[in-house]
């Protein structure tokens, strides 16, 4: 540290701020934060300015918000235009519309001004917003070039350009995002860990988050758990949530329920999914309350927008208020908890929640949806769905694309198509696909009748265990469609969908 002091006193202001900079941009954050200070010490706002950035998100220095905003505003009163721009973004008792002044110093060249204006109106107008964006990473500013970087690989608004996206975020981390640079790791095609580690160790949380998901994924608890106990050591809720949960009941590790309990408790102050988790482990046992305590903290956590804690409270009050369960469950979903779209699917089945489901990447939804829109005929629609779902390995979304295919009132009907993906799904033991195959088989259309052809499907489906492929084999022996009469087997077939649950055949 001595050694550090001695160089950063041996530049002049200026020069202190552009090698603060481009120490940011390598990831050396603490070197970066004691640059900026030396700079600002010798009286260069911008330096300041820097300073104040590096308190706000503690990067390479302990946060400290209050003194962050002190340090901002006076470096705005001593000359930083930048720094004007965030003291006034960072001010929370401003309720006046900033976007006109945002605009003012924009067009004058303040880059922070440019990314505080595109930010804003993002959500309304990204073609807007993002032209604001382009502006502020232009004028050298790396939140405006993530940002943008962040639209196109959303696909949100502008195309999705992955390439694009990634040489925005590495344009971003070279000019002081350290978030862009966090992207550039994620999205990129190698992981380096060593920089995220950098990341984690100049006081980045999401970086220390980032490497114990990782090594949860690889499952590596023990690292996965001393990551995720760094970020709560930086007052991240996420941290603690993920930290305590592992220290309950994680798997391959020493628990400390006692200690996970805690953060739990710590987590829930600031974060609904504490909150959730916490009710999660009291309602299955591994922390002491029963029901009586857990259900208060899903409440809780719903109430400050958890999905997850929301989906918890509709599975604890169901029985006994499906109203509010349903209510509960379609709040989860709203909140982007895909599971919470699959209760309140299953409890109430409307197009409507059909379609969210399957917007959150639900399959089931998806099926769902498709088969609300056949019922509608609105074929055209419901083929894409189906399509979708056969992709992600949902057999029955491919029998359905294969039943459209056969459907001469859809569009793009295709006989050919749809007899190849039922013979497909019966040849993978998909009972549906084999059965519907021998009806086809048994009708003459689109393949030429063939009884004896049609009864072996049946067989296979019934074997599979589709009570109606047992009904439709015993239908066959029974009146020798194919094969000879053989009562004995039919009435052996009959047997078989009676206790697969057919009741006329019972």
């Amino acid at each position: 540290m001595m050694m550090l002091m001695a160089v950063a006193w041996a530049c002049e202001p200026e020069v202190c701020v552009e090698q603060a900079r481009v120490a940011r941009g390598d990831l050396r954050l603490a070197e970066s934060a004691e640059l900026f200070q030396t700079a600002c010490e010798g009286g260069d706002p911008e330096g300041c300015a820097g300073a104040a950035f590096a308190l706000k998100y503690g990067n390479g220095v302990e946060k400290d918000e209050e003194r962050a905003f002190t340090e901002m505003t006076a470096a705005c009163e001593a000359g930083s235009p930048s720094a004007c721009v965030l003291a006034k973004a960072w001010d929370d008792r401003i309720e006046e519309n900033l976007e006109p002044w945002y605009r003012e110093q924009c067009e004058a060249g303040v880059g922070w001004a440019c990314y505080e204006l595109g930010k804003s109106v993002l959500d309304r107008d990204v073609g807007i917003g993002s032209a604001w964006l382009v502006q502020g990473c232009d004028l050298g500013v790396g939140a405006a070039c993530t940002g943008l970087g962040g639209a196109y690989y959303s696909g949100e608004g502008l195309p999705k350009d992955d390439p694009k996206a990634l040489e925005l975020f590495a344009e971003g981390c070279t000019n002081g995002s350290i978030t862009g640079c966090l992207y550039v790791e994620l999205y990129g095609e190698e992981f380096r860990e060593d920089r995220v580690t950098m990341l984690c160790d100049g006081g980045m949380e999401e970086g220390c988050e980032t490497l114990g998901r990782k090594a949860g994924r690889e499952g590596r608890f023990a690292d996965a758990l001393v990551w995720f106990e760094r970020s709560c050591a930086l007052d991240s809720a996420e941290g603690c949530v993920q930290a305590g949960s592992l220290l309950i009941s994680g798997p391959d590790l020493e628990h400390d329920p006692v200690r996970g309990e805690q953060l739990l408790v710590e987590a829930c102050e600031q974060d609904g999914q504490g909150c959730g988790l916490l009710a999660f482990h009291i309602d299955i046992g591994d922390l002491e309350g029963g029901r009586e305590r857990a259900l208060p903290l899903a409440v809780r956590g719903c109430e400050m927008e958890d999905g997850y804690a929301c989906s918890l409270k509709a599975a604890m009050v169901y029985p006994v208020d499906p109203e509010e369960a349903l209510r509960s469950a379609d709040r989860g979903c709203e909140l982007g908890f895909v599971d919470a779209c699959g209760g309140a699917l299953m409890q109430d089945p409307t197009l409507e929640r059909a379609e969210r489901a399957c917007g959150l990447g639900d399959v089931s939804g998806c099926h769902i949806q498709g088969l609300m829109l056949l019922q509608e005929e609105r074929f055209d629609e419901a083929f894409p769905l189906f399509d979708d779902a056969c992709r992600d390995g949902l057999d029955s979304g491919c029998f359905r694309q294969g039943m459209l295919w056969l459907d001469s009132r859809y569009v793009g009907h295709d006989p050919s198509a749809g007899m190849d993906r039922l013979g497909q799904l019966c040849d993978a033991d998909f009972a549906d696909g084999c059965v519907m195959l021998g009806v086809l088989y048994i009708g003459g259309e689109p393949v030429e009748q063939d009884g004896l052809q049609a009864t072996v499907y049946f067989m296979k489906g019934c074997d599979l265990g589709n009570a109606h492929g047992c009904n439709l084999a015993a239908i066959s022996w029974r009146n020798g469609v194919g094969v000879p009469k053989n009562r004995r087997k039919a009435r052996q077939y009959t047997k078989r969908a009676c206790a697969l649950g057919d009741e006329d055949s019972c």
